[in-house]
């Protein structure tokens, strides 16, 4: 059996900087930069990992569920990637024992040796591997948020042990189905359908957002990265680049993507290391596909949910239609339309009707001071006319200036 203790007293060490993250993580969200970002998100689910990992019982459950997760799996349904066995009775909230397991780290000589006499070899255990988390992300929306080489373990027979299962991620259905649909969008070198997901996952903090900027950078990002070879291009730094475009363009990134980028960046790492020509983005296509058929085949639970969601459209349409109708003959339906920009278009056209204003001023100012100079005698309406003469030419030049000001703006 392996043991694994608490330390005594880490419980009020990891609440005092659980509450100091919190408070740096809200005052930081109050700055321009800080505000791209769901830091109060983010550090939540950091502190939420931490407080899982100082209490064994949640993951003893992670445990256990990512277990039943690689049983039902169909990348690793032979074995060949699974986590300790748990003994529940003997396990607490500062105690956890697990089954004890001989391997070696997935780096080290020996487990290279392992994984390449099981059948398939290495490619066939970066397969499985990177198979089995997609499933976690997109099918389960539960997966191992720290897969990297420590915690990856292959016994003499070739066989992953996955361990640490403290800090895990997950995605809600919809967020798994727009992830997905994203990766299979950069794929795809697709920046217009990647834009449209991208304010989808991370909506915007302002009413609006700058929807062909954001798709002009990422068509830039996308042609930078797949114009090399795919074995060169990270995936992992990618997607990295793409968080940062969303954030600095106005979108509140989730933070639980972070956990996801962490997945990946471990799992393409240790790819790359087993297998120099290893290309994540090469690997994730046939699973994509996969995903996507099996996505088509609508699995028990979507059928019931579409089922439910039938129902519901329709016992409300018929009300909802009736009090539409009501409200249409009682003059009391009321249509709100906002133009954007529409601010800005009215101080325009105020600045505009002043400058025409001001211009037809100093015409007649000089019409007044022509007729003034020309048919006079008197010698004080020929002084009021030079006056005009020299008001209008000094409203003329600072219209001059107004306009070429506004002009270079």
């Amino acid at each position: 059996m392996a043991v694994k203790v608490l330390r005594p007293g880490i419980e009020r060490q990891v609440e005092e900087d659980g509450q100091l993250l919190r408070q740096i993580a809200a005052l930081a969200a109050q700055t321009p930069l800080g505000s791209s970002y769901d830091l109060p998100g983010l550090a939540e689910q950091m502190v939420t990992s931490l407080e899982g990992e100082i209490d064994f019982r949640r993951e003893a459950g992670n445990t256990e569920r990512l277990a039943q997760v690689l049983k039902r799996s169909s990348f690793v349904g032979d074995g060949r990637l699974r986590v300790p066995q748990l003994y529940q009775e003997l396990s607490g909230p500062a105690v956890l024992v697990l089954e004890w397991l001989e391997g070696d780290p997935i780096l080290s000589d020996g487990a290279r040796v392992a994984l390449e006499q099981r059948s398939g070899g290495v490619e066939a255990a970066t397969d499985a591997l990177l198979g089995a988390f997609v499933e976690q992300f997109f099918v389960e929306g539960f997966f191992d948020a720290d897969p990297h080489p420590g915690n990856l373990m292959v016994a003499a027979d070739g066989t992953i042990t996955l361990l640490d299962l403290g800090m895990v991620g997950s995605f809600d259905p919809r967020t798994r189905t727009l992830v997905l649909d994203l990766v299979l969008a950069l794929i795809n070198e697709d920046p217009a359908r990647a834009t449209d997901l991208l304010v989808q996952l991370a909506p915007p903090q302002a009413s609006s957002v700058d929807r062909r900027g954001l798709r002009r950078q990422l068509d830039q990002l996308i042609r930078a990265n797949f114009a090399k070879p795919l074995q060169q291009l990270n995936f992992a730094l990618f997607l990295g680049d793409l968080l940062q475009i969303a954030s600095r363009t106005g979108l509140q990134v989730p933070g639980n993507l972070g956990l996801f980028v962490k997945a990946i960046t471990n799992l393409e790492g240790v790819g790359r290391a087993l297998a120099p020509e290893f290309s994540f983005t090469e690997a994730m296509k046939p699973l994509v596909g996969w995903l996507m058929a099996r996505a088509l085949l609508l699995p028990q639970q979507r059928v019931m949910q579409f089922g439910l969601d039938l129902r519901a459209l329709l016992l409300d349409s018929p009300r909802q239609l009736s009090g539409l109708l009501q409200r249409f003959s009682g003059d009391e339906l009321v249509f709100s339309f906002q133009l954007q920009g529409l601010e800005r278009l009215l101080a325009n056209l105020d600045v505009l009707s002043r400058r025409i204003a001001l211009s037809i001023l100093v015409a007649a100012l000089l019409l007044s001071a022509t007729v003034m100079a020309t048919q006079s005698e008197l010698q004080l309406l020929r002084q009021v006319s030079q006056g005009l003469f020299v008001a209008a030419n000094v409203l003329g030049v600072w219209l001059v200036v107004s306009l070429m000001r506004s002009g270079r703006r």
